[in-house]
């Protein structure tokens, strides 16, 4: 995926929150341990967290565990961290069962849980139960289970647990988003799809991100190099937007990020631009065609003759190339493999 580091990481996503049920989170929870550290939850426990109990929760793992921190959609469930560094987290997600759990850990199990497809991966020690309608469940393990703990088991049985209770959780009707978010003539640049997968689009203006919440200073901190970038060539952060699109199938995967800086060319500073998206420490730039388009390759340091050995650290891997090019007042970021790559470019401006 490209490696939009700050400037993405402020693009709100398309979240969904499950209503909650009406229990007492803190129902049946057991006594801290004595040597360890009665911990506290932080912040008000979610309702999410009565999809299952401490008690339970603490028996599946053999260790004490309270209720840690929580959201509408997630909880965590905590040991003390001194006598034991277990950590249980429970979450309902929206994602793909083929490409974000088998697609991802492609080495784990299938497993049944009450009836529907689970998958369970030693790698990330997670279970991901399908529950259909592009939602999973997740049921993940931190830190280190005692030798006598069959951790699939575990997890499969805190799952089993959880789902009855989840399925009476109904989901909220998404909450529509102000029309004056985004920008109708970047969004017009950008493919409706690739082949036969269709592209998901989330378009967003400069102002959208800073004003997304007013108690987060982070997107407007991370917008401020941008800003200083786009006065230098005599236009503001109101001219600037944003969009982050991806499309999948279960055998491609590609990713876009365009930024528009209305009224410029952006071909005048498109290394300082995708120095500040990408945030490479070496970035190497080669130029190509593709598509009869004149587009730079970035990579981390020298691109990559052949495919990666699987059994190389996938932490010494290098990045995949971002292929950048600059139409207009439009910089498009694109990785993708052939024959999408091109199928891309041919439908850009």
């Amino acid at each position: 995926m490209v490696g939009v580091l700050s400037l993405a990481l402020c693009l709100p996503g398309l979240a969904w929150a499950p209503a909650v049920l009406g229990q007492d989170p803190t129902s049946e929870t057991p006594a801290p341990s004595e040597i360890g550290v009665d911990l506290e939850p932080i912040g008000e426990p979610s309702a999410f967290c009565n999809v299952l109990t401490p008690a339970e929760a603490s028996a599946a793992l053999g260790v004490t565990l309270t209720v840690g921190s929580s959201s509408d959609t997630d909880c965590s469930w905590d040991s003390d961290f001194v006598t034991s560094d277990i950590s249980l987290l429970v979450a309902r997600d929206a994602g793909d069962f083929e490409l974000d759990a088998k697609g991802i850990f492609p080495d784990g199990v299938e497993v049944d849980v009450a009836g529907r497809p689970g998958w369970f991966t030693t790698e990330g020690l997670a279970l991901f139960v399908d529950l259909g309608d592009q939602k999973l469940l997740t049921v993940e393990l931190f830190g280190t289970p005692g030798d006598d703990i069959d951790v699939q088991g575990a997890l499969t049985s805190l799952a089993t647990q959880a789902l009855p209770r989840l399925a009476d959780v109904p989901i909220p009707t998404e909450i529509p988003e102000p029309s004056s978010m985004g920008d109708p003539v970047l969004q017009a640049l950008i493919p409706d799809a690739v082949g036969d997968a269709e592209m998901v689009v989330d378009v967003y203006t400069a102002s959208d991100l800073a004003t997304d919440d007013p108690d987060d200073p982070g997107p407007a901190a991370s917008l401020a190099e941008l800003e200083a970038l786009v006065a230098a060539h005599g236009r503001t952060i109101d001219d600037v937007s944003f969009a982050a699109a991806y499309f999948a199938t279960d055998t491609v995967f590609g990713d876009l990020f365009a930024i528009r800086v209305a009224g410029a060319d952006v071909a005048d500073f498109q290394v300082e631009l995708t120095d500040l998206i990408l945030q490479l420490l070496e970035p190497v730039r080669t130029p190509a065609t593709i598509a009869g388009k004149q587009v730079t390759v970035v990579t981390e340091g020298p691109p990559a003759g052949t495919s990666p050995d699987p059994s190389v650290d996938p932490f010494e891997i290098p990045l995949p190339p971002s292929y950048v090019y600059p139409s207009g007042e439009v910089l498009f970021i694109v990785s993708a493999d052939e024959p999408e790559l091109s199928q891309l470019f041919e439908l850009l401006p």
